[in-house]
């Protein structure tokens, strides 16, 4: 091999060479390039998975706000009748509201577990809901045995004196505060319940059922529950406002 050869061969060599670096750098170069592209698309497909995951948790939030909602405004629209001849109506309405309690209760659990930052202000609704609800039963019962009074007046042309005196006397007792002598003042409102039931036991027309709302409500002092709904309503805007702000912030 002459002179010429080896130059010639050395050029061709150091050709080679010298596209095989290039070729590496290039081949370097579209990797990158390519893992660029795999990791945008990566992290863009892991911020779309993202808010649809948001966007997910706050229908369901949103789905359990709504349910629980509804299910205590339903227990406010039971209206429970009045006359003894409206039993079956009077069971309906009873299985109705607690059917809404129940409603309420399970969208309580549910509220806890989505958004436990809301489970005071729930649980302060579902309770005054609660309360509202046997007030208005004690209430109702209570009117349908005064009803039954006033119609036994009216029929015998005689007014109920006692027991009324009697039911006057439990209530005055259940209001009078405590005495220095707890006994004293313990042992009149024992009397004056004991007094009342016995009295009212002496009308033929007033059921059990009847002296039971009657002493009841007069011994416990019930509050009006259109006095409890007041407070029921001021317990949902709290509610409310809170939930308002919790969804705001999950959109933010």
């Amino acid at each position: 091999m002459d002179l010429g050869d080896i130059a010639t061969l050395s050029a061709a060599t150091a050709a080679v060479a010298a596209s095989i670096v290039v070729g590496r750098w290039q081949l370097r170069g579209a990797l990158s390039q390519a893992n660029n592209a795999y990791r945008a698309a990566l992290d863009a497909v892991t911020a779309a998975a993202d808010r649809n995951h948001d966007h997910w948790r706050r229908s369901v939030q949103r789905d359990a706000y709504v349910q629980f909602l509804v299910a205590t405004g339903e227990v406010e629209q039971v209206r429970y009748p009045l006359h003894e001849e409206d039993i079956a109506a009077l069971r309906g309405q009873q299985e109705s509201a607690q059917a809404a309690l129940d409603r309420a209760t399970s969208a309580f659990y549910i509220l806890r577990l989505e958004s436990p930052d809301l489970s005071q202000t729930a649980s302060d609704l579902l309770a005054e809901v609660q309360k509202y609800t046997r007030a208005q039963r004690a209430w109702a019962g209570y009117l349908r045995a005064q009803i039954v009074m006033a119609a036994v007046e009216e029929e015998t042309g005689t007014r109920l004196t006692g027991q009324r005196r009697a039911l006057e006397r439990l209530r005055l007792a259940n209001e009078a505060p405590p005495s220095e002598n707890s006994e004293d003042w313990h042992h009149e409102r024992v009397i004056a319940f004991t007094l009342a039931r016995d009295s009212l036991s002496q009308v033929q027309r007033l059921t059990r059922q009847h002296i039971q709302d009657l002493t009841n409500w007069t011994d416990e002092g019930g509050t009006h529950p259109l006095v409890m709904l007041n407070t029921v309503k001021e317990s949902r805007e709290q509610f409310l406002n809170a939930a308002r702000r919790r969804l705001d912030a999950t959109d933010g």
